[in-house]
């Protein structure tokens, strides 16, 4: 609920929900609308499928995970189970709706990992631990000073903007 209040955008239109499966978001998964695609991602899969059966089958896997279409999906599969039947069963129970490509209903713009928010979790790892608006105000001069650092590289190029794009660079 504290998701869908504070991105209220998310009911409005197709969105996708990255999750590493763990309880909590499996949890929140349920209180989302329909038109949030839930996936999983295919990271924290491959690493739980590689330490159960072998990490000899993680380029199989990533095929799998990857199959641009059905025929694909179920080829690499089939590849699987002549390697290891357990290991395709193991697979073929996770819903692959939720993980391969082939069969995902929302977006991914290329992502099948969620690792943009592990290193995000792991740089501001320290930070959970403030109280709220410390927490905010740390934030905000982190990202502030990103922002300027880039704006100090953009400004020393000698590129050549149109007047539009000139302004917008100094507003921003």
């Amino acid at each position: 609920m504290y998701l869908l209040a504070a991105l209220p955008i998310l009911s409005e239109r197709p969105t996708t929900f990255m999750s590493d499966r763990d309880k909590g978001l499996m949890d929140a998964e349920a209180l989302l609308p329909p038109c949030i695609c839930c996936a999983y991602c295919c990271f924290h899969l491959k690493e739980n499928f590689t330490t159960k059966f072998s990490r000899t089958l993680a380029d199989i896997f990533w095929q799998i995970a990857r199959s641009p279409t059905a025929y694909l999906y179920n080829y690499h599969i089939d590849t699987l189970y002549q390697l290891n039947p357990t290991a395709a069963a193991y697979l073929r129970n996770i819903l692959s709706q939720f993980w391969v490509a082939a069969f995902i209903s929302g977006r991914r713009y290329g992502q099948d990992t969620s690792n943009i928010v592990e290193c995000i979790n792991f740089d501001f790892k320290a930070l959970r631990e403030l109280p709220i608006v410390e927490l905010l105000q740390t934030l905000w001069h982190k990202v502030m000073t990103v922002r300027y650092q880039r704006y100090q590289q953009a400004a020393t190029h000698n590129a050549q903007y149109i007047p539009c794009c000139l302004s917008e660079f100094h507003a921003h």
